[in-house]
């Protein structure tokens, strides 16, 4: 009973930084908050940076967004780790792709950014994804199996 009490605890701390920072990067990317370029600028800045037609770019961009509302309060939180998921996947191949060594240099900027945040984000949304949201998650109040 104690494991699965501290399981539930580490998957809340986890969801609530997972979700948070793809809030905070969807909002950015979606609506312009926090110094983001919003939508528009959001399309055309992954365009001529990685060549990422515009519905690609707009779908990373609600996954991000929706995703993060998703595992941060744990609903559908499966669903919405997956596309994080597969949103930093393609983030950590175009950044190797397109930044390759120069990504992985002694610029510890270009290293984090391009490679150890995405790569990060990658790996949460993939626990979440195989371990589900834990007790304390909406995720629980519209589950059938108790």
């Amino acid at each position: 009973m104690r494991e699965t009490r501290s399981q539930d605890v580490v998957l809340l701390l986890l969801r609530l930084v997972l979700g948070l920072v793809f809030i905070y990067a969807g909002g950015q990317k979606l609506f312009g908050w926090w110094g983001g370029s919003g939508f528009s600028g959001t399309l055309q800045e992954f365009q001529s940076m990685h060549g990422i037609p515009a519905v690609a770019t707009a779908c990373a961009i609600f996954a991000e967004f929706l995703g993060g509302l998703g595992v941060l309060f744990g609903f559908l939180s499966r669903v919405a780790a997956s596309g994080l998921f597969l949103t930093m996947s393609v983030a950590v191949f175009l950044n190797l792709r397109d930044f390759g060594a120069k990504a992985l240099s002694s610029e510890p900027e270009m290293s984090m950014l391009f490679i150890a945040m995405p790569l990060s984000m990658l790996v949460m949304s993939l626990a979440v994804m195989m371990l589900g949201a834990g007790k304390y998650a909406l995720d629980q109040k519209f589950s059938k199996r108790k």
